[in-house]
């Protein structure tokens, strides 16, 4: 005589599996299943488009960064400047020491200076597009020279500079190849026109540079900053195609 071995189930498994046969009933567990995958896959498809779509509007948008006074640094070293610990602003002295020979002798004086040019380089993601560029100062009336001697028309005079990675190849990328002055006797912010309505940022091939020439040594006329507002847009590591 041979025996079966049963094998018992708790209660609420059995009552479980009972629940879902009556639910579903003959040949519908695999029809249920082939929904829910459906379901499932919908709802991922949806959901990518909104990633998509926030994806989007967040590269899209234009993306904001500030370079104070502060962060300017003289292409001479022999430039004599301050920045305001009540404002920031940057102004030029009117005058810095030399030293030079004389009959063997070192001599060091105060040199008066009517000019000074100062930089900061941009860094911006690869194939970011600048979209615009504004200088905020404070522009006192009058006593402007030009680096070269003559009477200057304001106090600054701002440049958006594009170079090869050798330094070579300079391009003015603001509006005016010369590059565009403040307003004399004006405080505030001023947008620079930009070339082509902007331009796009490779690093690969360039270095960019921010540049103001302070042609002004009156105590009142400080450089606050630059600010940028650039998009990051198709082509861009991350950024939607």
């Amino acid at each position: 005589m041979r025996f079966r071995r049963s094998i018992a189930l708790p209660a609420s498994v059995s009552a479980l599996a009972a629940v879902v046969v009556l639910a579903i009933g003959p040949g519908g567990i695999a029809s249920a299943a082939s929904t829910s995958l459906h379901d499932v896959l919908s709802q991922l498809r949806r959901n990518s488009k909104v990633s998509e779509r926030l994806n989007a509007a967040f590269f899209r948008a234009p993306q904001t960064q500030g370079y104070s006074g502060s962060a300017l640094r003289p292409t001479d070293d022999d430039t004599a400047f301050g920045v305001s610990s009540a404002d920031g602003g940057l102004s030029l002295k009117a005058d810095h020491v030399t030293v030079t020979e004389q009959g063997g002798n070192t001599v060091v004086a105060r040199t008066p200076q009517t000019s000074g040019t100062f930089e900061v380089p941009i860094q911006l993601p690869n194939r970011a597009k600048v979209i615009k560029v504004q200088a905020s100062y404070n522009d006192s009336t009058g006593n402007n020279t030009s680096p070269g001697g003559t009477q200057a028309s304001s106090g600054f005079n701002f440049e958006l500079i594009q170079y090869g990675l050798l330094g070579d190849s300079s391009t003015e990328l603001l509006s005016q190849t010369a590059g565009i002055r403040s307003t004399d006797g004006r405080k505030g912010t001023d947008s620079l026109g930009l070339a082509n309505s902007g331009f796009q940022i490779n690093n690969s091939t360039n270095r960019y540079v921010l540049r103001v020439t302070i042609t002004d040594t009156n105590t009142a006329t400080k450089f606050y900053g630059f600010t940028l507002q650039y998009q990051l847009g198709k082509g861009v590591p991350g950024a939607p195609a």
